[in-house]
């Protein structure tokens, strides 16, 4: 009976498509919405302001460079140092813009999407909106603008612990 549905199967019980036994099932990883919204932040806005240091002239890392001379142009900490020395904002406070703009593991402070307070990410991404509007940065201005329906989305999506 099953067969007469399968309008393509062979005489050997096959549809003609090899499958190898050893193939394994997809595999699904369950992702916090916050993790996924933070590595989507953390990919965008740090090209920007690397970007953005490179325009400002920022000098450019190379292998003769001390290991504590400055890297704003490969190094998320370096970069914001290096922006407020050149009139960007200047904060201390929390969070860290360095230790936000960065994935889990990357550097000290650094967390998964879910372990900041919404306070957390609004100061981080004001902190970064004001950078873009200080050089007048059309990349993260408009990437901010971008980003505000879907940040506030996601806080107000019903958010399940993984």
């Amino acid at each position: 009976m099953i067969r007469a549905l399968f309008s393509d199967v062979d005489d050997d019980g096959t549809t003609g498509e090899a499958m190898d036994v050893d193939e394994e099932a997809p595999s699904f990883t369950r992702v916090h919405l916050l993790d996924r919204l933070h590595e989507q932040v953390v990919d965008y806005f740090v090209p920007c302001l690397f970007e953005l240091a490179r325009r400002l002239g920022a000098p450019e890392a190379d292998g003769q460079a001390s290991q504590h001379a400055l890297r704003p142009t490969k190094d998320i900490g370096d970069c914001i140092a290096w922006l407020a020395e050149q009139g960007g904002p200047k904060r201390q406070g929390s969070p860290r813009l360095d230790s936000f703009l960065a994935k889990k593991g990357a550097r000290t402070g650094a967390r998964w999407g879910r372990d900041w307070a919404r306070r957390d990410w609004e100061v981080a991404l004001e902190d970064v909106l004001k950078i873009g509007q200080k050089w007048n940065d059309g990349a993260i201005t408009e990437g901010l603008n971008s980003l505000a329906p879907h940040f506030e989305q996601t806080f107000l999506s019903k958010m399940r612990p993984l």
